[in-house]
């Protein structure tokens, strides 16, 4: 049985589930389902700009700051010379999954409308 000890929001019916985390079945499989909870927001993003701009990739870079034992971790995505998402964490991983989150919601009023395709998963 896995565990996970975090507050995890799910995207799909926008709640929170919160404390110690086990795939058992709840009321709302779709929170216990690991395929849906290690879905990567990075791969979304470079899927979505692969098919809004084919032959264009998003730039990661990423800067850390603090001390050694508490890094804070910074990274912004830009696409065409211009940051679409900035976001922060503890680790760079998690820095890059935010910003790629706040990527996506940047990038997806502007463009759903003329390529609804584009966002599908």
């Amino acid at each position: 049985m896995l565990v996970i000890s975090r507050l995890l929001h799910c995207s799909k019916c926008s709640t929170f589930k919160k404390g110690w985390l086990s795939l058992t079945l709840s009321k709302s499989s779709h929170l216990n389902n690991p395929a849906f909870m290690s879905r990567s927001d990075r791969n979304y993003l470079n899927t979505i700009v692969q098919r809004l701009f084919p032959g264009h990739r998003a730039q990661y870079d990423y800067n850390s700051f603090g001390y050694q034992h508490a890094t804070i971790w910074v990274c912004s995505i830009s696409l065409f010379n211009g940051v679409i998402g900035v976001g922060r964490g503890s680790s760079r991983s998690s820095a890059a999954e935010s910003a790629a989150h706040r990527a996506i919601d940047h990038l997806r009023p502007r463009y759903i409308q003329r390529w609804p395709r584009a966002f599908r998963r």
